[in-house]
């Protein structure tokens, strides 16, 4: 019996020893540890956007243009363009005299050959230069030789602006063409993000002014239609002293009995020539003007040139900011 019991116990101990050999047929009782998963590695980097080799925008004609990029036989027929296209990482081979309020130049720009110096520049001498491309203004005469210059084969950007808006998209297009969108960061983004504070800060305030154009062949009322009555506008600044909301012309007759009549709480100037001291001078002397409110109480001011008549390009932020600060001085204490 006591054996039997001992050959019963033998059996049962082969058999536990046996089952626990026994490979798993998988399932949650499976012992065995998944073996690991082969590593991915760091995240590959974007392959960049191949840059075509031609940029296409529409320019200040609404015209569509197509124009290489990098091009190399740059000619700028408007002064205030040059130091922008600079900016913008651009060279010219020929441009127009720009003026003295610009100084001092960069020096590779201040070396650069003027086109048709102290004449009228035509087609027939950009045509000489061989471009590859023209950057003009949208005045009449520039878009008379735009057509001669492309109907000779010679790509034109023609172009005006008057509002911040449109100097972005400006900034846009030089940046594309010379493949630096770095500065476009710093000439169009940077520079709005500033505007845009003052706009904020200026926000639910308003204010009315007079803008005065003390030309040497008479004082002129200023419109909305001008740059620094954008300025003005887009600063919560309603001007005076033309037909509400008629903005079809830059200019207006000017009287001092209309300006008497509005004794507005601000009255600007700008522009008058290169000779500023004396374009405020001529405001001054106008009978009856030191007896207006705003000039006894210091509201009145003549505009820096540089920055109110000629394109601030990327002064702009700096312009709004001393207009905003003049206007409201309150909010920029």
């Amino acid at each position: 019996m006591k054996r039997a019991k001992s050959l019963l116990c033998l059996l049962l101990l082969l058999l536990l020893t046996v089952s626990a050999c026994a490979a798993p047929s998988g399932g949650a009782s499976s012992a065995r540890t998944p073996a690991p998963s082969p590593s991915a590695g760091p995240a590959a980097e974007p392959t960049p956007e191949p840059v075509s080799e031609t940029y296409t925008f529409t320019d200040g004609r609404s015209k569509e243009v197509t124009v290489d990029r990098n091009p190399q036989r740059v000619v700028c027929t408007y002064g205030s363009y040059c130091p922008l296209w600079y900016e913008c990482g651009g060279t010219l081979v020929y441009r127009k005299d720009i003026y003295s309020s610009y100084s001092p130049l960069p020096a590779e720009l201040e070396a650069v050959p003027i086109l048709a110096d102290g004449e009228t520049i035509s087609a027939e001498v950009v045509l000489e230069a061989e471009p590859d491309l023209v950057i003009m203004n949208n005045s009449k005469s520039d878009l008379e030789m735009a057509e001669l210059l492309e109907a000779a084969g010679v790509p034109c950007l023609v172009y005006g602006y008057k509002t911040f808006e449109q100097y972005l998209d400006l900034v846009k297009i030089f940046t594309e063409l010379t493949v630096r969108p770095d500065l476009y960061e710093t000439y169009a983004t940077d520079v709005k993000a500033r505007v845009d504070a003052v706009r904020e800060t200026v926000a639910g305030h308003s204010a009315e002014a007079v803008l005065i154009m003390p030309s040497t062949s008479g004082p002129s009322f200023t419109s909305a239609d001008t740059m620094c009555g954008s300025m003005l506008l887009d600063l919560n600044c309603k001007l005076l002293s033309y037909p509400d909301g008629d903005v079809t012309r830059e200019k207006y007759e000017f009287s001092m009995e209309k300006l008497l009549e509005l004794d507005p709480q601000y009255i600007l100037t700008a522009g008058g020539g290169d000779d500023q001291q004396a374009a405020a001078r001529r405001v001054l002397e106008l009978p009856g003007f030191t007896d207006l409110t705003a000039y006894k109480e210091g509201r009145y001011r003549h505009l820096d040139v540089s920055m109110y008549m000629y394109k601030p390009n990327g002064r702009y932020a700096d312009a709004y900011e001393q207009l905003a600060a003049f206007l409201y001085p309150e909010l920029f204490a």
